[in-house]
C-alpha cells in the first residue's frame, strides 16, 4: 500500500501522461471533430483492465466498458506490440462513428498497463446520396 504523498504524485503523473496524449491526438488529427471540436478523450488501465484516469469524464462509462469488452475477448491473445481499434456500439461504444483504439505497454516482455484513445469520426457508415 502506498502513502498519500506517493499516490499522489502517481495520480499527477498519470494525468500528465493522458493529458499529453489528448493533446498529440488533437494537434494531429485530421478530422476538424477532433481536431477543433475535441471530440476525444485518452485515458490509461491497468494490467488487469481498471481505469486509471481518464482526460473527459463525459466518456467514463463508454470507455471504461469498451476496454472491458476489448480486454474480455483479447484477454490471452494480447502482445506487447498489438492495438485494438473498436467501435462495437454494442460492446461498451455509444454509436459506431466513436473509435476506441486500446494499445498495450510493456516493461522487460510483460504489460504493465494499456493506453486508450476514444475519438468521434463524423463520416463512418454514411449512405451515399439517391
Amino acid at each position: 500500500m502506498t502513502d498519500k504523498i506517493t499516490a499522489e504524485i502517481l495520480r499527477s503523473k498519470f494525468d500528465a501522461v493522458v493529458a499529453e496524449m489528448r493533446a498529440t491526438l488533437v494537434n494531429t488529427a485530421c478530422s476538424t471533430t477532433v481536431s477543433e471540436a475535441n471530440q476525444c478523450c485518452s485515458a490509461l488501465f491497468t494490467e488487469s483492465g481498471s481505469l486509471v484516469t481518464i482526460d473527459n469524464p463525459l466518456h467514463l462509462s463508454s470507455m471504461s466498458d469498451t476496454a472491458a469488452a476489448i480486454f474480455d475477448y483479447f484477454q490471452y491473445d494480447l502482445a506487447s506490440e498489438d492495438v485494438l481499434l473498436s467501435n462495437d456500439p454494442y460492446g461498451g461504444g455509444t454509436k459506431v462513428q466513436e473509435f476506441t483504439a486500446v494499445a498495450p505497454v510493456s516493461f522487460e516482455d510483460e504489460i504493465v498497463l494499456y493506453v486508450g484513445v476514444r475519438a468521434h469520426m463524423e463520416d463512418v457508415d454514411q449512405l451515399p446520396p439517391e
